[in-house]
């Protein structure tokens, strides 16, 4: 029997997308300087509440110009959030990395308004490759300022999206390249996203920086092997 329940845990598939928490208390950002959206690398090592809550904050404080304390209180709030959804939804698994052996990537973007003319839509690739069957390598992500990741839903359209290729997304008026809303996942502000990379049913997103300013958070939690395949992946060096 217990056998059979570690193999249906092994089996069992999270949903592609899930929102799974809102940051309630964004302090509000004036200004934002990068005039160029750029994914900067903010920690690449063991997992550490304190030293990732810091890392961001103070990449926010260089690039960003705020009204009043307490994004830092804010960011621990989305790394706790995602902590706590890794080690019940993921680490179920006997081979999940917890404790001292969990390493993350966390990502910060900050973006300048940029009035590109269509979104850019895409899945993200697999960063690494699972360890059991079943599994699926998790983004967590939040926006902190401005309009948030673009989510299509689970629709027939969506799939037929796919087949064409990721062709650009029929708008729902001539002036405006944001997809009629019924295809978009009800995504806002402040609100905690988990999305699975590189299986056919990823979600398809595209980012909000083509209508607004944005700050954006992003992480990956897993084992150092798995982190420095991600790194691999996309051609950098592991730095923990």
């Amino acid at each position: 029997m217990a056998f059979l329940w570690r193999w249906l845990k092994g089996r069992r598939r999270e949903p592609p997308f899930a929102i799974i928490g809102h940051l309630h208390d964004l302090p509000t950002i004036i200004d934002v300087w990068p005039e160029e959206s750029d994914n900067h690398t903010l920690i690449e090592g063991q997992f550490n509440i304190r030293r990732i809550t810091k890392a961001a904050a103070e990449f926010i404080g260089e690039t960003c110009k705020t009204s009043a304390t307490g994004m830092e209180s804010e960011i621990q709030k989305f790394m706790e959030v995602t902590h706590q959804d890794y080690l019940t939804k993921t680490a179920s698994t006997i081979s999940a990395p917890v404790g001292a052996s969990l390493v993350v990537l966390v990502m910060g973007r900050v973006s300048k308004y940029n009035q590109t003319p269509l979104p850019q839509w895409h899945v993200d690739p697999t960063v690494y490759i699972p360890e059991n069957e079943g599994e699926a390598c998790n983004f967590y992500a939040t926006t902190l300022h401005g309009y948030p990741t673009m989510v299509l839903a689970e629709h027939g359209f969506t799939r037929k999206f796919r087949l064409r290729g990721f062709a650009p997304i029929p708008s729902h008026s001539d002036s405006d390249s944001v997809p009629n809303a019924k295809f978009l996942q009800p995504i806002e502000t402040g609100d905690i996203i988990r999305f699975t990379s590189g299986q056919p049913d990823s979600p398809l997103h595209a980012s909000g920086f083509r209508y607004d300013d944005q700050v954006f958070l992003r992480i990956c939690y897993g084992s150092e092997a798995q982190i420095r395949q991600h790194c691999d992946n996309w051609n950098r060096k592991y730095r923990g």
